[in-house]
């Protein structure tokens, strides 16, 4: 596993059942359990269904012990001779293919125990493939939902913002009646909009930017993003209201003063 030796010895054949119990750690246990840097040689208590006093023999670098995990935890490395368990897992390092590796693996274990059964043989790269699989479909998913949620949030601002400005029909008839030119009157409207569209989206663009971090903190799979997104969606937002107030209106003023009053 590569995994470094820092201070200490590894295990040995003389830590079988019989010696008294040693135990490995890594550095953050050093550090967080022992911060006087006097870990070797220490005693302490595992209990794990199996109550019993172990000596630290070395401690050794950090590793990521689960997908996803983004810092290291305090952990424990024990001999198998001393604490056997039902299931065993093999990792060996080699430059052969897997297909060509395989055999050779199963006929090495059964020169041991030819009744011992083996299970699958696995790439390093399909585990971890594996245990991202769930991280990677719920990134999938929310990427699915979240498109179907800007657009239906961008029908739904053209549906209200439309509706809002057909009811000022009125309002822009009369203005026109008294003299108003048009590009003063689309003006008025659509400075009005924007004011809203803009607020909506300054707000919107506040809650949204610490949201990467957070969902990159729970999926490790999540792929990194900046400011870029969130200002994409806000101009998206801010196009389709400024369109929705922009076509109504524009409408109404190719129908003239006395077609919109009429029409109210």
């Amino acid at each position: 596993m590569q995994i470094p030796l820092m201070k200490g010895r590894t295990f040995s054949s003389s830590d079988s059942s019989q010696a008294p119990g040693a135990a490995i750690v890594n550095q953050e246990f050093a550090r967080r359990f022992f911060p006087n840097g006097q870990a070797i040689g220490q005693q302490i208590e595992l209990d794990d269904g199996h109550h019993r006093r172990v000596q630290i023999v070395a401690a050794v670098g950090n590793v990521l012990a689960y997908f996803g995990q983004l810092s290291p935890d305090p952990q424990i490395y024990e001999s198998y001779q001393q604490i056997p368990s039902a299931g065993m897992r093999l990792v060996l390092r080699s430059r052969v293919a897997l297909s060509a590796i395989a055999p050779m693996l199963r006929r090495a274990v059964w020169s041991v125990d030819k009744d011992q059964p083996v299970g699958r043989i696995e790439t390093m790269e399909d585990v971890a493939a594996g245990s991202a699989g769930g991280d990677k479909l719920i990134i999938a998913l929310m990427g699915v939902f979240a498109t179907l949620a800007l657009v239906l949030a961008a029908v739904g601002i053209y549906g209200v913002v439309a509706y809002a400005v057909s009811q000022r029909s009125r309002e822009m008839g009369i203005r026109k009646a008294l003299g108003s030119q048009d590009k003063e009157v689309l003006g008025l409207v659509l400075r009005q909009a924007g004011l809203l569209t803009g607020i909506g989206c300054t707000v919107g663009l506040g809650l949204a930017l610490p949201l990467p971090r957070v969902f990159g903190g729970l999926f490790a799979e999540f792929p990194p993003q900046g400011p870029v997104v969130a200002i994409g969606v806000a101009l998206i937002v801010a196009v389709v209201s400024l369109l929705a107030t922009y076509i109504p209106a524009r409408r109404v003023m190719k129908a003239g003063p006395m077609v919109a009053l009429r029409y109210e």
